[in-house]
């Protein structure tokens, strides 16, 4: 049976086909939850922002008030075959995506997060990698991010802003970079060299 976390609109935001954790047992008679190791397999994540750009998993209900996120650390957590699904009822906006294995670990639940994988499009994984700072006070969060398309030979890089205000919704504003992959032709240590383009978004 698929273990159900939290639900937006009636649905769960994330169901879990399967799932292992190792805990330490000291910090968790403290009140503390370190994971040493969590697999989670098929994990399912739905994220939805409303009409006034509010995304559901940045809220905190009532029974998680009292939780304090920096008494929640998670190492090699390992991800196979998940899937995320994005809908944004203000811009619709609908994003999938399938066949996601990777690496997560968070000194914290408010950040820094760190994770490396790839997920599937059109059949051709791509990769992507990705680090935040801490979430903080106004609900700003620093993330910086790298992604190889599958249809396309390049690597784009960003590094920003992710906010979420009443005004504009979710936004993500900072510095681009996009730079060709190219093979290497010639001799040993030849370099091949490729475009690149930067700027700001």
């Amino acid at each position: 049976t698929d273990v159900q976390v939290g639900e937006a609109g009636g649905e769960p935001m994330m169901t879990v086909a399967r799932f292992e954790a190792t805990m330490e047992l000291m910090p968790l008679l403290q009140g503390q939850i370190r994971v040493v190791s969590m697999k989670l397999e098929k994990p399912r994540a739905r994220v939805s922002a409303d009409e006034k750009g509010v995304v559901d998993w940045l809220q905190r209900g009532a029974s998680a008030q009292t939780l304090d996120p920096d008494k929640v650390a998670l190492a090699d957590v390992q991800v196979s075959d998940g899937a995320v699904f994005y809908s944004d009822a203000r811009t619709g906006v609908s994003l999938t995506f399938e066949g996601v294995t990777a690496s997560v670990e968070a000194r914290s639940l408010a950040g820094p997060w760190r994770a490396a994988g790839t997920y599937l499009d059109s059949g051709k994984a791509v990769q992507f990698s990705f680090a935040t700072g801490r979430r903080l006070d106004d609900g700003t969060i620093r993330v910086k991010s790298d992604l190889t398309p599958s249809q396309w030979p390049v690597v784009i890089s960003a590094d920003g802003v992710l906010a979420s205000d009443p005004e504009v919704g979710l936004s993500y504003a900072g510095t681009y970079g996009v730079t060709e992959v190219v093979e290497a032709t010639g001799g040993e240590g030849a370099i091949s060299p490729g475009w690149r383009s930067e700027g700001t978004f």
